[in-house]
């Protein structure tokens, strides 16, 4: 067996024998090692990019991956939360001045957290969805739903009332004030809330549908609707959602039970008046 030294200089390099006295374990020890070990560490050397190529590298594949998961062309970019549940409520917690309400939703690698936060600095609702950033509504100062109480409203429905889920598409309801003057005269202390559809699809979200769910200024108001957060307006039926209102502008009494088609989100559908327990 040949080795050679370790060293390589030519100029410090020590000339010792080579062959099978110096074979083995014993070769290595001495500072000598295979041929065929030394081969391998030269072309290592010549194929080891320097390091700034290394970064740049990684920098580039980065930007890469994210550009392609913000225009919906990759998958999520964002691994799954361990402590997401399915289980999880949607009751809204604080965050800062506003709060925030959460579902566990199925992405491409798992389950991931959908967010919906209410922002009355910035005036706004927004649904984050991985890196993706959606205004759902924007009501300004005048309009923030904390004048007349009603910020507790801006939350994802429960589970229990998300019979859409298989199709990627989540209910929530937002809130604001009805007017923006002093709380004086019609509607001054008046509350407009909604109904809306959203759709997650990849990293993409969308709003596909907003439905007035009780105004002031419209006549519009859901049976039962106190206290909100126990929905009992709201139930699941034929993997649809339906709601009970007390009055809908227009629609003539004894007709107000409604659903949201799972076909048309775009439409609510109404029917004879659901009976009271």
């Amino acid at each position: 067996m040949v080795f050679r030294y370790l060293n390589d200089d030519p100029l410090t390099a020590v000339s010792k024998p080579t062959g099978n006295a110096l074979g083995g374990e014993a070769g290595i020890h001495a500072g000598l090692e295979p041929a065929w070990v030394c081969s391998l560490r030269a072309a290592h050397r010549q194929q080891r990019p320097s390091r700034g190529r290394f970064v740049a590298s990684v920098l580039v594949r980065a930007l890469t991956s994210a550009m392609l998961c913000l225009l919906g062309w990759a998958p999520p970019c964002f691994a799954a939360q361990p402590d997401c549940k399915a289980a999880d409520a949607a009751e809204p917690r604080r965050k800062g001045q506003g709060h925030v309400s959460e579902l566990c939703v199925d992405g491409a690698h798992g389950q991931n957290r959908v967010k919906l936060v209410y922002d009355p600095r910035g005036g706004e609702v927004v649904a984050w969805w991985g890196h993706q950033r959606l205004r759902v509504d924007h009501f300004g100062k005048r309009f923030d739903p904390a004048w007349v109480g009603s910020e507790h409203k801006i939350r994802f429905l429960p589970m229990r009332l998300q019979p859409y889920r298989a199709q990627g598409v989540w209910l929530f309801t937002t809130s604001r004030r009805s007017t923006g003057g002093n709380g004086g005269g019609f509607c001054g202390s008046g509350v407009e809330d909604w109904l809306q559809v959203l759709q997650l699809s990849g990293a993409r979200a969308a709003i596909l549908a907003r439905h007035p769910i009780a105004s002031c200024l419209n006549g519009i108001e859901l049976a039962d609707a106190e206290p909100f957060g126990e929905f009992h307006a709201f139930w699941v039926q034929g993997g649809q959602l339906h709601m009970q209102f007390l009055f809908h502008g227009q629609q003539p009494e004894g007709q107000l039970a409604a659903h949201l088609d799972a076909q048309d989100f775009s439409v609510l559908r109404f029917t004879a008046s659901r009976a009271a327990p």
